[in-house]
Parts: structure tokens; sequence; C-alpha cells
């Protein structure tokens, strides 16, 4: 360019043609020895394969660079929001925070001096060894999520077998440990109802749900007078053991996992037995599984909960392209990972005949238990671990879905997801809160969502399938823990009420009252005392020159309410009806209540995004920053 410095002197020079041919050679022998340079760097590290080339060389070009690897470190381990550095600028990190704020420290810290695959390796060996050798005395409320849970269930199985060997010369042996089963249950209830951070609350939350699903495995078995530990109503069951090498295994009927030490930070939980049977069914036979269904039937929620129990890396995709696939499947098989496809029949025909290939490849693989097989890249074999699992979720039926194609069919076992019991969940969710009369609780919230899906008008944003239940009982819980004095059956109708009344049409909200009224028939409602919420919006509409209209100052707590308990929010109205006085006037208030340094933390500053000044890939770079 030097020698050519106007426009018509770059035109008129020779050989043009034969330099961009020369160019575009040497920039194809760049991406060439780039995608190779990346592929050694996968390979020392699979998790690295569940990354995209740009974030992958981020990583490998700022390796100084901590905040470069915090930004991606989640899509490598789930359960981890970021290390922890015992100093600012540190070359080591001597910890790892989970996304509810668990801190797990390491009993050796590890050095980050190294390239980074290499240490992030070294972190990931320290976390293993760090979960395997965990003191097992002051458990509860001292130790982290998952030492609680595994520990608790290796207990249980343990205390629920020596019961049932007891059985032929003790017949109240099972009897006796559902009592205790039971106390136990009592203490860890009232134990939620007391003052704990939200941390300890999670724990203690998510041990109960699993305590209340053990207590009645042992209900179960004690009306079947089961009498040996062979029985298939015990052999059925999700069992935890420790082996002769101090390791643990996870046994249901004729299937056998390893624990795999995963991280997973403070998590909840869910039990299903039926669902875990057929799914570790497959597993056990190298096999794979889809879910199908309509929405609410939880699907999605079943692999993740299942995997939490044998605690082995998961990846979530939901639309991705061949190439794309077989990255992902090149890190899963080396990893030793499992993965769901979220809505898997949304890809294209086209992609999918490819994707069944590759799952082809890898189940033949597996069948012939190779330590090593040809994959993606014929010169480069990679190496198999057989913990490797791909499951798939689908919603048949739905507008721009596609029929999987036959070779794909063949790899995948379906099952289908039912309605779930919603008041078992209901029940078990209210007893984790602190509820002490859940089971009634429980059995008059379902019945009344039952009637108002019947007897309410039909409109589509109404909802009264199983995340409006988990929302209300969320809600319930939260208002049992402000005031524990305040009646039960009064907390959940409350819970209730504000969840739903906001989206009623004025004609319906009579009918939602008399069916509260029939189901709780000596239920006393008071009045909530929105104190300085109130007093506040008054003075926001003062500002706004607006009037204190009774319904504007109700709709407005109703928002604030429901931004409680939803994490999105949808104000729908005519024109003219008040949408935009609502939320700019609750925007006010919550910052006003801040800059004041109101206690409640609730109230916080507001800041307005257009969601159509940018396009979806900015706007989720703004939120992972």
């Amino acid at each position: 360019m030097k020698k050519t410095n106007s426009q018509k002197q770059v035109h008129r020079a020779s050989g043009l043609l034969d330099k961009f041919r020369e160019y575009k050679e040497t920039l194809n022998r760049i991406q060439k020895a780039l995608e190779s340079y990346l592929e050694e760097k996968r390979m020392a590290f699979p998790r690295f394969y569940f990354l995209s080339n740009d974030e992958l060389l981020e990583i490998l070009a700022k390796s100084q660079d901590f905040d470069a690897i915090q930004r991606n470190l989640k899509k490598c381990f789930e359960a981890i929001y970021r290390l922890e550095q015992p100093e600012e600028g540190a070359r080591s990190v001597n910890g790892m925070i989970s996304p509810e704020g668990e801190k797990i420290p390491f009993v050796k810290g590890v050095s980050t001096k190294e390239e980074v695959e290499l240490w992030l390796m070294k972190r990931m060996k320290q976390g293993k060894v760090e979960s395997e050798t965990q003191e097992r005395n002051h458990w509860l409320l001292n130790q982290p999520a998952q030492v609680v849970a595994t520990i608790s269930n290796l207990i249980w199985t343990y205390d629920t077998e020596q019961a049932i060997n007891s059985m032929t010369d003790d017949s109240t042996a099972l009897s006796k440990h559902y009592n205790l089963l039971y106390e136990s249950l009592n203490g860890l209830t009232a134990l939620v109802r007391g003052t704990l951070t939200p941390l300890q609350h999670k724990v203690i939350v998510a041990l109960i749900t699993q305590d209340v699903h053990a207590r009645d495995i042992v209900d179960a078995l004690t009306d079947e007078n089961v009498s040996s530990i062979s029985e298939f109503s015990w052999q059925q069951q999700l069992r935890y053991y420790m082996d002769e090498n101090d390791l643990i295994i996870v046994r249901q009927v004729n299937a056998k996992l390893n624990y795999g030490y995963e991280y997973l930070g403070a998590t909840t939980r869910l039990m299903l037995d039926d669902n875990y049977w057929s799914i570790e069914y497959q597993i056990r036979s190298s096999s794979s599984w889809t879910s199908r269904n309509r929405k609410d039937r939880i699907k999605r929620r079943t692999w993740p909960k299942l995997w939490e129990c044998f605690v082995l890396c998961s990846i979530v995709q939901i639309k991705i392209e061949y190439k794309m696939m077989g990255r992902l499947f090149s890190g899963l098989v080396q990893q030793g990972a499992w993965a769901c496809l979220d809505e898997f029949n949304r890809i294209d025909i086209e992609v999918l005949s490819v994707i069944a290939q590759q799952l082809l490849t890898v189940r033949q693989a597996l069948i012939r238990r190779d330590q090593q097989f040809i994959f993606v890249n014929p010169d480069k074999p990679i190496n198999l671990k057989e913990e490797v699992g791909v499951f798939i979720t689908m919603n048949p039926g739905y507008a721009g879905r596609t029929e999987l194609p036959d070779n794909l069919k063949v790899l995948f076992r379906p099952v289908s997801m039912m309605i779930p019991d919603y008041k078992l969940i209901a029940e078990i969710m209210l007893q984790a809160e602190g509820f002490e009369d859940a089971k009634s609780l429980s059995q008059k919230m379902t019945q009344l969502y039952q009637l108002s899906s019947q007897q309410l008008s039909q409109q589509d944003h109404y909802d009264f399938g199983m995340r409006a239940v988990k929302s209300v009982l969320v809600m319930a819980g939260a208002l049992k823990r402000a005031d524990i004095n305040q009646p039960e059956d009064a907390v959940l109708i409350r819970a209730m009420r504000d969840s739903n009344v906001p989206k009623f049409l004025k004609d319906d909200l009579p009918l939602f009252s008399a069916l509260i009224s029939d189901l709780f028939p000596t239920a006393i409602i008071k009045e909530v005392d929105y104190g300085d919420l109130q007093k506040q919006i008054e003075i926001s509409l003062d500002k706004m020159k607006l009037q204190r209209v009774p319904n504007l100052i109700t709709k407005t707590i109703q928002l604030f309410e429901t931004f409680n308990v939803r994490f999105g929010v949808m104000l729908v109205g005519n024109t003219n009806s008040g949408k935009t006085s609502c939320y700019k006037c609750l925007e006010m208030t919550m910052s006003d209540l801040r800059r004041l340094n109101h206690q409640d933390q609730r109230y916080q500053l507001v800041t307005f995004l257009c969601s159509k000044s940018l396009s979806v890939f900015p706007w989720e770079n703004y939120m992972v920053k």
C-alpha cells in the first residue's frame, strides 16, 4: 500500500489474483494450525470442549488475567461461581464459591503460575480429594450442603438395612426406625423456622425434602413387612454405600454407578423414583434417554437431580449445530459427563441426521468398552470414559418441532413424563418450609388450584400448573419465616392470593375468593399493613403529579409482591390503563427507599433497560459481566 497510494494504482496493479490466493492459503494454514492448537488444549482439559473457540482463546491469551478465566468458569464447572484468591493479584487460588454463596476452602492452595489447563485440572482433582475426606461430624450447619446430603443418604441406607435385617428377631424394627426418622424430621422442621442464614436455610430445606422421601420409603417398607434387603421393595430404592476403598457408590435395582465427587453447591432436591429407574437402566445398558411430554411435566428437572445423586459433570444445551455437537460430544466422552439437550426436536432434520451418526459412534465405542476411539478427527483418537450419558427432552406436537429420524430414534429410550403429583410435592415443600400441618394444607391448596382451573374463565395468562404452585410455596415459606406466630392457613391463603389476584380479571375475583372461603372456612385473614412501602408509593404519586387512586396503589403493591416471587413479570392491559404509571411509580418508590437506607433489602435502586436497543448477544454479555 505504500507504493500504491491511490485507488487507481491499486486497480492497475498486476498479480493481485495470485497474491489473494496466496493470502487465502496462508490464512487457511493459520486457521488449521489454530484449530490443532485449541484441540491439544481441550484434550489436556476436556471441559474446554464446552467453550467456544473465542472463549477458549480469551482464556489462553489472558491466562494471567484471573477475571478473564472467572467469566468462563461456570461453563466448565456448573456449581462454581468463582474461585477465591488469598489476596488480589495472587498467583494461586485457595477456595471456590457457589452461586448460592457457599464457600469451600481448599486444603492446599492451587498455583496458577502454570498453563491454565494444567492448574484447572489440579483444581478439579483437589476438589475431588476434599469431597472424599470431609469431616463427618458437626456436619449439619457447619458443613457444605453436598456433604450433608451425601452423608445423610449413607446413614439412612445403613440404618434402614440394619432395621430390615433385624425384622426376623424384632417385628417392630422398621416401625422403630420410622419413629426415629419422624422425630428427626420434626426437629429439622423446627430448625428451619428459626434464625438461619439464607445458605443454611437452603441446606436444611434440601435435607428435609430428602428426609421426607426417606421417611415415606420406610413407611412403605413397614406396610409391606419387608424382612430382607434382597427384596425388590428395598432394591428398587436409590441407595448409597461406602466400599472397601472408602469410595461412595450408588445402587438402584441392578444398576451401580460411582459417585463422581463433582461439586454441586447448595442445590434443591427432587425425588422421582419411577423416572430414576428408567433412566438408570438405560445408562447401565449403554443407551440414551429421551423424555417427552408437554410443559409442566418436570422433564428438564428430572435428569439434573439424578446427576446430582451421582455428582457427575452436566451440560445443558437447547439448540446446537452439528459441528458444535461434535465438539460437545468430544468433551463429554473424555470427561465422562452427562448432557441434556433440551427441546431437541427443534433442530433441523439435516442436523439431526448427522447427530445420529455421531451418537452411534459413541454408543458403539461404549458397547465395545474401548479405552480410545476415533471420533471427529481421524488422526487423533480420544479417550472414552464409560460414565458419559446423553439425554434429550421434547415437547411433541408443538409448532416448529421436527420428527426425529429413525436412525436417531433407535438410540434413545422414550420415557413419557406424566402429570406430577402436585399434592405430594406441595406437602414436601411446605414441610421443608417449616409448616407443621403440611399434609392438610397441601391437599386444600391443590384442590383450590384444580377448581380454579375448571371454574374460572379461560385466559392465556392464567397458570395453575407446577410453576405457579412452586412460586406460591416459596412465597408461603418466606411469609412463614417472617412471622412464625401467624396461623399456617392464613399464611398459605395470603401467599395464594398475592400470587394469583394480580393476574385475575375482575369477574373472576369473587369466585376465587369464594373458593378460598369454602376450603378454609375457619381461617381469619388479617389486612396486610404495607407501612413504609405504601406511604412511599403515595409520595411517589405526588411527585408524578398523579392522584392517590386506591386501585393504582394496590396494583403497584401487587407488582412489588409479584417481583419477589417471579423472575419475569409482564404488565398486561388496555391503552391508558396505568401500566407505565404503575411500574414507574414502583421504580421511584424502591429507589427512594434505598436512598433513605431502608433496612428492608428488597428495596433497591432500579435501572430501566430498553430491550430493543441491542441484539440478544450483547444483552447476554452484559448480564454475564
